[in-house]
């Protein structure tokens, strides 16, 4: 049987006010998803107008390379 792929949709990464909006908020939720072998994002300029990229490239502390 196949491994079912699992993608995280980076639209709760935002500096809006809501989800999550620090760098230090998107490194640990990036560990959670590394823990749970979820090593897909889906982001998109769109999200967070802008900012769910920019909170990722701030959390580049975290070992993204598995994303």
């Amino acid at each position: 049987m196949s491994k079912v792929k699992r993608v995280f949709g980076a639209g709760s990464f935002t500096k809006q006010g809501r989800g999550f909006n620090t760098a230090q908020e998107v490194s640990q939720v990036l560990g959670i998803l590394k823990e749970n072998e979820i090593d897909e994002l889906d982001t998109a300029r769109i999200y967070g107008e802008g900012t769910s990229e920019e909170l990722l490239g701030e959390a580049a502390e975290f070992e993204t390379s598995s994303f």
